[in-house]
């Protein structure tokens, strides 16, 4: 339970409208410090008080997805991108994707309902819908007999959720 305490206090100024975008800014910067317990906590940071929903922030995270070493930090940066951002924008919409492939399983599950969560939206076409559902239906399916994933004891209860939204 490190970094509750700040992220808590941040969250309540936040609520009480005493926390500006502009003031949240600092903890974005820290997404490419060199410390991966830094981006983690600054990641959680986000995911209470809410990432603003601006350009350069959207690229901070969606630089974080991919190439970051930490699976955690990773996972929490797509979450802030869907809470923060919301859409099927391509630029998310491939981040997901790409994390389903991602050597993390926890990450590979995370994207997945960040795949099918993006296409419940009624704006999304019923032809791309459709596409999502098959994805995460083949997706579910790797929980299957005989499954050897890291995950199998709880990745197929997300992924069976993914499917539901």
């Amino acid at each position: 339970m490190k970094f509750v305490a700040v992220p808590e206090a941040l969250q309540r100024l936040r609520t009480a409208d005493r926390l500006t975008a502009e003031e949240i800014l600092p903890i974005v910067a820290r997404l490419s410090d060199d410390d991966a317990g830094v981006r983690e906590a600054a990641l959680f940071t986000l995911l209470r008080i809410g990432a603003p929903a601006t350009a350069d922030v959207e690229t901070s995270l969606l630089k974080v997805v991919e190439p970051d070493p930490s699976p955690y930090a990773r996972e929490m940066a797509l979450v802030n991108l869907r809470r923060s951002f919301g859409g099927t924008e391509k630029e998310r919409a491939a981040a997901a994707r790409r994390a389903m492939q991602d050597q993390d399983v926890a990450v590979q599950v995370r994207g997945l309902a960040q795949w099918a969560l993006m296409h419940q939206s009624p704006e999304v076409a019923p032809d791309a819908r459709q596409r999502a559902v098959a994805e995460t239906a083949a997706f579910l399916r790797r929980y299957g007999e005989d499954c050897g994933r890291a995950d199998k004891d709880w990745g197929w209860r997300l992924a069976g959720a993914a499917l539901r939204s």
